[in-house]
């Protein structure tokens, strides 16, 4: 009976140890997420953000954190040709040239006054887990195999570009100087091979449509199926 008793006595003082690091787990958790809530976005956060904000509520909530209405319309219309999400990210970049000081925090109580869900607010902040080695993937990109992705971007382009770390006025620019989406996506994409260099790679690539909800998916199969039927060759 003693013994039974020891027993229960060790798997009660394991079972509060776990408890006590899970706490400590969580606890470390919450506090880089308040950290991260202290600081100026990102405009790469910004884009992730901009796939949070629900369409029907995005005039309230840049309202809430300080732009105007001719600010917001003014906006809407500039980027009237591109996807519905870059306009939001366009109005979210709008608000943070215009107050350079405010952070993650305004934005948290803006979408609570416009009703939205702030839960996933800390998603913006995160990396993608897909692997890095994945097999085929782990390679430089080279322009003379873009003609798959271009097909597979379309209106979406200034979001997947912005991930990718290309500057707003090089994206902006590049969105004058040519009409169609096809010649923009062909003539960012070599851009960015041209600027990154070696870490223009393809994981990286599809990792950036991954978060900007595209077509991901059929974009890595094509570049792993180019690469078996090379080997084949």
């Amino acid at each position: 009976m003693r013994q039974i008793l020891l027993t229960l006595d060790s798997f009660c003082c394991l079972f509060l140890f776990y408890l006590f690091n899970l706490a400590m787990v969580c606890l470390d958790l919450t506090t880089d997420q308040e950290t991260c809530l202290d600081r100026r976005p990102t405009p790469q956060e910004l884009g992730r953000l901009s796939y949070m904000v629900d369409a029907s509520k995005c005039q309230q909530l840049f309202i809430a954190l300080g732009l105007s209405l001719p600010e917001i319309s003014n906006t809407e219309h500039e980027a009237r040709s591109l996807a519905a999400v870059t306009q939001i990210t366009r109005m979210f970049l709008k608000w943070t040239y215009a107050y350079p000081n405010q952070t993650f925090r305004h934005i948290e109580m803006a979408m609570s006054e416009a009703d939205m869900t702030t839960d996933n607010l800390g998603m913006t902040v995160e990396t993608d887990d897909m692997d890095s080695d994945e097999k085929g993937l782990d390679r430089q990109l080279v322009v003379g195999e873009i003609g798959d992705l271009v097909d597979n971007i379309g209106k979406n382009y200034f979001n997947l570009f912005l991930e990718l770390g290309l500057s707003v006025p090089t994206i902006e620019k590049c969105g004058m100087d040519h009409i169609s989406d096809k010649s923009r996506v062909e003539k960012l994409t070599k851009l960015w091979i041209n600027t990154f260099r070696d870490q223009a790679t393809v994981i990286r690539i599809v990792k950036a449509m991954k978060l900007c909800r595209m077509d991901w998916h059929s974009t890595a199969m094509a570049y792993c199926v180019a690469d078996e039927e090379e080997i084949t060759e």
